[in-house]
């Protein structure tokens, strides 16, 4: 199914999961569409879309923005071994703190992890070559995921708002130099 799904698709390819889990852990999606769109027009990227149930409007919104052969909709696999068979076959993988990031790092995939007020030293990505992107804010980690303070509530939280687009491109385009060798179909 992964292969079929990416097929001979211009490389890199690059995940993204856009969708943040709970509205406190939601990077916003016209951050990650820069970075898509960039990526594409920098270094000729296939960008893959992932999620599940109830992402279809923030997939629909990446899909939206960016050329339509330059993206694939991974998110109707068919289940977690298949996502996980696709995570495999990408160069790098974007997204927040969240369980696909996990499932990235489980087969191998290089990542660049948004966080915010989740803990990193609790739950970062352990790979060589993956990056933790957050700001250091007095307030920040606050790990108070499932019940965040009331100036967090309703909007995005300060320690996501204040990460830009410019520095989770440079930690994705030290990540694709670093690992080049590890692609197949890549010219120096």
């Amino acid at each position: 199914e992964a292969t079929a799904l990416i097929g001979n698709s211009t490389r890199p390819l690059v995940a993204v999961h856009v969708p943040g889990g709970r509205p406190v852990k939601q990077w916003d999606p016209d951050r990650f569409l820069t970075v898509a769109r960039t990526l594409v027009e920098t270094q000729g990227a296939t960008i893959v879309l992932t999620g599940g149930r109830g992402d279809e409007s923030l997939i629909e919104y990446m899909r939206a923005g960016l050329p339509a052969d330059r993206v694939i909709d991974a998110a109707k696999a068919s289940g977690l071994l298949a996502v996980g068979a696709i995570l495999e076959q990408c160069d790098l993988m974007i997204t927040g703190d969240t369980g696909p990031m996990h499932l990235a790092a489980a087969v191998g995939t290089p990542i660049v992890a948004v966080f915010g007020p989740s803990d990193p030293r609790r739950y970062r990505p352990r790979g060589p070559h993956d990056r933790i992107i957050r700001v250091d804010l007095p307030c920040a980690p606050c790990n108070r995921i499932r019940l965040p303070p009331a100036r967090c509530t309703g909007r995005t939280p300060d320690c996501l708002a204040l990460v830009t687009p410019d520095r989770v491109m440079d930690a994705a385009l030290a990540i694709l130099d670093e690992c080049r060798d590890r692609r197949p179909n890549v010219s120096s």
